[in-house]
């Protein structure tokens, strides 16, 4: 599966390129006349405690991304699905996926909707009263630039300093009687620089010598959550035996290095905590 997807990925990659430089450098014109980066859109949209402005600046934002980002993004799904189909592993794009990865996906899809269905009344009283109470609208009212609102949780940043977060962090960590830091071989960037990217991510570059920790802030709980779970990934990485084969130290399910984020970002959940 990771051989097939390098091979893939090796063939993609002025494509991704041609895309993260487009996220880079793309804007979002605003109805009123005012221009901000994409890369803050969704940011500046959860920050936003006027429904007003939050709508403008989605409104921006679909615009650019219907008009730009997503046909690059359907012409990168069509070459990939042309080259792994090519490789005749098994006759489609999805039922490669099944026999490398041993997911059975309609077996996935009956699962996922009766979850759905499981658990249908309890999301319709959440999701409900947390509208009405929060966002003070009709439940059939809020769109995705409302919820990101909502997840920001503004309400919250008094207890949750962005200029103290990960310094909290490392405490907590290392209270835990863990080196956050893995002897410098986990480097944090956790600050707002222009063209970062919104979303967070943890990038084990050399297994276990080598991890890059990277953070746009968008402020509050929320951070304080991100940074948790990217650090649950660093640590497992930072932490894994030098002397394993690459293929122990790299490769693999990837709900193992998940399992180690959602533990510590889940601690955001725990009353002792």
């Amino acid at each position: 599966e990771w051989l097939t997807d390098s091979v893939a990925g090796r063939a993609l990659a002025a494509l991704d390129e041609r895309e993260i430089a487009w996220e880079s450098s793309a804007v979002v014109r605003l109805d009123d006349g005012r221009v901000i980066p994409y890369q803050r859109a969704s940011i500046d949209i959860g920050n936003a405690a006027n429904r007003a402005e939050r709508q403008l600046i989605e409104r921006a934002r679909v615009r650019i991304v219907d008009a730009e980002l997503a046909p690059l993004r359907r012409e990168r799904f069509q070459r990939e699905k042309e080259l792994i189909e090519a490789m005749n592993i098994a006759p489609s794009f999805n039922e490669t996926f099944e026999v490398l990865s041993g997911v059975d996906l309609p077996g996935l899809v009956a699962e996922c909707d009766q979850f759905l269905h499981d658990t249908q009344a309890m999301w319709d009283e959440v999701y409900t009263e947390t509208v009405r109470s929060k966002l003070r609208l009709d439940p059939g009212e809020a769109t995705r630039a409302d919820a990101l609102h909502l997840l920001r949780a503004q309400e919250f940043d008094a207890y949750f300093p962005s200029a103290s977060m990960e310094s909290a962090i490392r405490r907590q960590t290392s209270e835990m009687g863990i080196d956050p830091a893995a002897s410098g071989r986990i480097v944090y960037d956790t600050g707002e620089r222009e063209g970062k990217r919104a979303r967070a991510f943890c990038a084990p570059v050399r297994v276990p010598d080598e991890i890059y920790l990277v953070l746009r802030p968008h402020g509050g709980q929320a951070d304080y959550r991100t940074l948790l779970h990217e650090l649950g990934h660093a640590l497992h990485f930072a932490y894994t035996r030098a002397d394993y084969p690459f293929e122990w130290r790299w490769l693999g399910d990837n709900s193992v290095t998940e399992a180690y984020a959602m533990l510590l970002d889940h601690l955001m959940h725990d009353a002792g905590w």
